[in-house]
C-alpha cells in the first residue's frame, strides 16, 4: 500500500487541506482530504473519503457493521464526532 500526500496550506499555516491519494498494489484504492481547522480552543477535522475501486457484493454486511460501531471505536479513542454523512451508490 502506498499513500501519497498533497497540502495546500502555505508553509506555517495549520489550517488547510491534505489530501492523501492510497493504492494498493499500484492500483487506485482510495483518496481521503482532510481539512483542518481551528474553532475556539478546539481542532476540527472534517474528512472526506472517495473509493476508487469497486468491491463486491459480498462487503456489504463488512460495511454496516462498521458502520454500527463506528462511533463507538472513534470515541473510545477519545475522539468526538459531531456530525456525519455516509452514502453507498451503486
Amino acid at each position: 500500500m502506498t499513500v501519497e500526500t498533497r497540502s495546500n496550506a502555505p508553509d506555517g499555516d495549520p489550517n488547510g487541506d491534505i489530501e492523501l491519494l492510497v493504492t494498493a498494489g499500484g492500483r487506485p484504492w482510495g483518496t481521503y482530504t482532510a481539512s483542518i481547522r481551528q474553532d475556539d480552543d478546539h481542532t476540527v477535522v472534517d474528512v472526506d473519503w472517495t473509493s476508487d475501486r469497486r468491491f463486491g457484493l459480498r462487503r456489504l454486511p463488512q460495511q454496516f457493521v462498521a458502520e454500527r460501531y463506528r462511533a463507538d471505536a472513534l470515541a473510545a479513542q477519545g475522539y468526538t464526532v459531531a456530525e456525519r454523512e455516509t452514502s453507498l451508490l451503486f
